[in-house]
């Protein structure tokens, strides 16, 4: 009878480097009660039994990693989970707007400037936000200063180019992409406006409040989003360089909630 052969394994060796001081569930804890109650790094250290520097380094990397979480549907999915209210408009694939958020006033005086906002006359970080009728949010923009305008961040945020041929897409008025969104055969659906007139027609007047109705629908979710109170406080300026994927996170996470 052929003898079989054992094949006899060595133990690995321990892994170089200091021993971890939370198991990885505590720091995914941790991380997310920074996002969700935006509480100090000392504290937070604290009651976790790490220094603050841990701490920071534990946080960033698990926001790095979980960073890249908010997808962009297909058209049939957006279809199949499209509310009623949102039948008149078949084609509609979503509801866009900007939002600020504070920021602390930074040192450099070029940074101060490109990141001062007018509209909210403070220092801020602007994105563009885009939901699915359904509620669901569907694509999130860089982080831009908050002197950019709303058409600046929709065309370098390359949202457009998302969208394919004879979608829809609902904007607030202020939202000037009418010529950029016929070249790729996008229909732009916002409020009718003046357009030199001195009053309104009716129509105008009935077309305002349904697009009015329905774009109340994303700026319900943005106020969802800042429920994050990391999103809602005056944000310390060692944060913005992770800014970016700090809001997709909150943005993934916020999908979890029950549609609106």
């Amino acid at each position: 009878m052929k003898c079989l052969n054992i094949r006899h394994y060595r133990r690995s060796p321990r892994k170089f480097g200091p021993q971890r001081k939370i198991i990885s569930f505590d720091e995914f804890i941790l991380t997310l009660m920074k996002l969700r109650l935006g509480l100090l790094n000392n504290d937070l250290a604290k009651r976790f039994g790490v220094s603050p520097t841990l701490f920071s380094q534990i946080f960033h990397c698990w926001v790095a990693t979980m960073g890249q979480t908010v997808l962009w549907p297909s058209k049939e999915q957006i279809i199949a989970s499209k509310p009623s209210r949102f039948s008149s408009l078949p084609d509609i694939c979503a509801i866009i707007d900007c939002t600020e958020i504070f920021i602390k006033t930074p040192k450099d005086p070029n940074h101060k400037n490109s990141t001062w906002s007018n509209y909210k006359h403070h220092n801020t970080a602007k994105f563009i936000i885009a939901v699915a009728p359904n509620s669901a949010i569907t694509f999130v923009s860089p982080v831009y200063g908050g002197r950019a305008s709303d058409k600046a961040i929709t065309l370098d945020s390359g949202f457009l180019d998302m969208c394919e041929a004879c979608d829809m897409i609902q904007a607030d008025k202020d939202f000037n992409i009418q010529e950029e969104c016929a070249v790729r055969s996008i229909w732009l659906h916002v409020p009718p406006g003046l357009r030199g007139e001195v009053q309104m027609t009716s129509a105008a007047i009935e077309k305002t409040k349904k697009v009015a109705n329905l774009q109340i629908l994303v700026e319900q979710v943005i106020r969802r989003l800042k429920s994050f109170r990391i999103l809602s406080c005056q944000l310390p300026i060692t944060l913005v360089p992770s800014l970016d994927k700090i809001i997709s996170v909150c943005a993934a996470l916020t999908n979890f909630q029950k549609p609106i």
